[in-house]
């Protein structure tokens, strides 16, 4: 919500989905195994790297919280993975799938609003975040 009302409520908005991500961290993280796999990891940590490269430049006095949130995120992603690898459940490969959609729906707002605004950007955060909530919802 603070991300659609005016005025820039962007830290804010931030904020409530880091929390969101922990949450998320949390549940994949009871449901499997916690073991570290690399495979599962680097994936998602070539995407941290390649993000944070293209964004830090752009992130100003936002730099710590946009990295911080990164490494949230790819984490999530990677134990949402992990734990479709430990289960082989349909439900937590709908999970997976949830998750690399917040991704892209998380990378296409971080590009718009630090790197460079661009068109049909509303419609792919949007449509990726929701169908990501969707996913990740139904998993459980």
């Amino acid at each position: 919500m603070f991300l659609m009302l005016p005025g820039d409520r962007f830290a804010a908005g931030l904020a409530c989905f880091l929390l969101v991500h922990l949450c998320y961290i949390a549940a994949f993280w009871s449901c499997a195994s916690p073991s570290f796999t690399i495979w599962w990891a680097a994936p998602f940590l070539v995407h941290a790297i390649i993000m944070s490269r293209a964004l830090l430049p752009h992130l100003g006095k936002m730099k710590w919280p946009v990295l911080m949130y990164e490494l949230v995120i790819v984490t999530m992603a990677w134990r949402a993975a992990a734990r479709w690898a430990a289960l082989k459940e349909t439900t937590a490969l709908l999970a997976v799938v949830g998750a690399v959609l917040f991704l892209i729906s998380d990378s296409a707002l971080a590009i718009n609003r630090f790197i460079s605004k661009y068109r049909g950007a509303q419609a792919l955060i949007l449509g990726s975040y929701f169908c990501a909530q969707w996913l990740i919802a139904m998993s459980v």
